[in-house]
């Protein structure tokens, strides 16, 4: 197979004398045309110069490097694109392993992140043949001011005496007003938030202590008694067992009721929030939180592990303020087919 420094060799030869030069199976060199310019302020002028750059989209192949190749190499039509074919094959398979492939004097080959070839030329490039060896030119501006006259120095003139007015009175800068009158306004309006806030103590405590705590938690801290009761809703009836086989009677679940605690005004918990989902119980606290964070991982719900006394530990996925709520969304869980909804239950922690 021809090496990479023929081709290169070839395509800088090309490059000299041609705008397009295929390189069959990944695209073409192209040239662009720079013309003359000025640089740094119109003190330096660059020639006109070729930059090259390498277009995947150009696809169809003009057939240069080929013939440049027989030429050279003394290759027959065919065997020479046979050559290139098989050249241009390795470039890709290496190219695409993630090598950069060197044309010496020429430019560097890489695929990029997006997968597309990108050509990066060493600077300068030996193809230009429109510069006719010119170099960057420095110029100098030629001014066209005419020099300045001479003029001598003279002694300045005699001023007469000119007695000293008497000072002028102090005023004080309009900002020592302002700065004032600012601080004047800062103090009257903090003055009416404190008168405020004392008026309004009452009914703005009223409203937190309501948001915060519940009716039992706001007797207990008023020194107030409260009977509240928690409905116990009736199991279900027992389905009656056919006469031929008898059906050993299942034990009768008793709902255990909340324990209360009372709530200190130093750590203010809030203990009936709300109307809990709840998946299962267990006696360990180490397996309810595993199965909280198992929970979490599989299904996606932000499991909490509620502590309801006497070595109970239960998860819970969802809460929401009315059982009505919480019952609805039960339903709606348990028909679909996740297994981790069917035995689910509705309590209020």
């Amino acid at each position: 197979m021809v090496e990479v420094s023929i081709i290169s060799a070839l395509l800088r030869q090309l490059l000299r004398t041609h705008n397009r030069v295929s390189l069959p199976g990944l695209g073409a060199f192209v040239v662009d045309l720079t013309p003359a310019s000025l640089i740094k302020g119109g003190r330096a002028m660059l020639p006109p110069s070729k930059c090259i750059a390498f277009s995947a989209a150009e696809t169809w192949n003009d057939g240069l490097l080929e013939q440049a190749l027989a030429k050279d190499q003394e290759y027959t039509p065919e065997g020479a694109q046979k050559q290139i074919a098989a050249f241009s094959q390795k470039l890709i398979e290496q190219l695409t392993a993630g090598r950069r492939i060197e044309f010496p004097e020429l430019g560097i080959m890489r695929m990029t992140a997006d997968r597309e070839w990108r050509f990066t030329p060493f600077e300068p490039v030996d193809v230009d043949a429109d510069s006719f060896g010119l170099l960057e030119l420095e110029m100098t501006p030629i001014s066209a001011e005419p020099p300045a006259p001479f003029n001598p120095v003279l002694p300045p003139p005699v001023q007469p005496f000119t007695p000293p007015k008497p000072p002028m009175p102090v005023v004080n800068p309009p900002t020592e007003n302002r700065r004032c009158n600012t601080v004047c306004w800062v103090f009257i309006i903090l003055l009416l938030l404190i008168v405020g806030g004392y008026m309004f103590r009452r009914p703005v405590i009223d409203y937190f202590e309501k948001s915060y705590y519940t009716p039992e938690e706001l007797a207990y801290l008023h020194g107030q008694t409260t009977d509240t009761k928690t409905p116990v809703t009736p199991p279900p009836p027992a389905p009656v067992a056919a006469p031929e086989a008898a059906v050993e009677p299942e034990p009768e679940l008793v709902q255990q009721k909340p324990v209360s605690h009372p709530v200190s005004n130093e750590g203010k918990t809030r203990r009936y929030e709300a109307f809990h989902i709840l998946l299962t119980q267990f006696n360990n606290d180490e397996e309810a939180k595993e199965y909280a964070q198992r929970i979490k991982d599989q299904i996606g719900y932000s499991a909490v592990v509620i502590h309801t006394g006497d070595n109970i530990y239960k998860v819970s996925v969802l809460r929401y303020p009315s059982q009505q709520e919480a019952e609805e969304i039960l339903a709606g869980l348990k028909s679909t087919d996740k297994s981790e909804f069917q035995n689910a239950w509705v309590e209020k922690y």
